[in-house]
């Protein structure tokens, strides 16, 4: 449960900064100001039209993360004793077994 919550912590704080300012970029946009002068309600606006446009990056953002998320765990399940992911991926390393190590 802790090395869950610390890699967890750890991507959420830098996918909600980064949430934070593709937000505030795309809600600066003309199309933003165009579909709040139709009418439509600010829910409407946020949701429909901000937050699909701001997810891109966010999406992008933790797909290239992914790999230092594994990586991470590696480290974490290391430091805290764990035998998930981190025992997994260093005993083939450890016993020198060349096809578990390239799948890792």
């Amino acid at each position: 449960m802790l090395p869950a919550s610390v890699l967890a912590i750890i991507q959420v704080a830098n996918d909600s900064r980064f949430m934070r300012a593709s937000m505030l970029e795309v809600i600066n946009q003309d199309y933003i100001r165009t579909a709040r002068a139709k009418g439509l309600k600010r829910r409407t606006v946020v949701l429909k039209h901000a937050l699909r446009n701001a997810l891109l990056p966010i999406i992008t953002n933790v797909a290239i993360n992914l790999p230092l998320l594994i990586s991470g765990a590696i480290i974490t399940e290391t430091i805290f004793a764990g035998r998930v992911l981190g025992d997994s991926s260093l005993q083939p390393l450890a016993h020198k077994t060349i096809p578990c190590c390239r799948l890792c």
